[in-house]
């Protein structure tokens, strides 16, 4: 089979899974995540956008499935670092953006554990409708960039290393959680 006709029926089966609105293949809509700061020449044939891991997990056993490689992005937003472009030609972007909830919080040991397209936005408005005296450590970044795309993009915050506020990353993968 060629690689046209198994991306095509990874398509297929990725709108399935996750509704064909949130498949996106029009030639507008990705063009937007093939430009970034920096020259990328890359050319990208579709964004998936999974809600959940358990859509993560199937997308990434449908791309492993028809030997579609895939390159994970969570907003897109983190300018400068990575934006929104592929690695590499005929790669599909895997849009973490829609897995964006603050899963546990606590002050007293002043940690937030989340998803990987929250927002510096939502964690910043995440504290202050909790009325605490923590504050997150931003970048000077779009307020829409992802807290853990910039850290896993080597992001700064002054003069530190985000990741050293990271000290706890759970990554999911395909036959792990099948």
């Amino acid at each position: 089979m060629s690689a046209d006709l198994r991306l095509a029926s990874a398509i297929q089966e990725w709108r399935h899974v996750l509704g064909a609105e949130h498949v996106w293949t029009d030639t507008r809509r990705l063009a937007t995540f093939q430009s970034a700061t920096y020259h990328t020449p890359y050319q990208i044939p579709a964004v998936l956008r999974p809600a959940n891991i358990e859509q993560v997990v199937e997308c990434l056993h449908i791309a492993s499935h028809h030997g579609v490689p895939v390159h994970p992005i969570s907003t897109g937003k983190n300018w400068g670092y990575g934006s929104a472009t592929a690695t590499h030609d005929n790669c599909v972007l895997l849009m973490l953006s829609r897995l964006n909830r603050i899963i546990n919080f606590d002050e007293r040991l002043a940690y937030v554990t989340v998803e990987p397209g929250v927002t510096q936005r939502q964690l910043y408005d995440f504290l202050r409708s909790r009325n605490t005296n923590l504050v997150a450590s931003v970048t000077g970044s779009s307020p829409e960039s992802s807290l853990i795309g910039n850290v896993l993009e080597r992001g700064a915050r002054g003069r530190s290393a985000r990741r050293s506020l990271c000290p706890c990353l759970r990554i999911g993968g395909g036959a792990a959680h099948r």
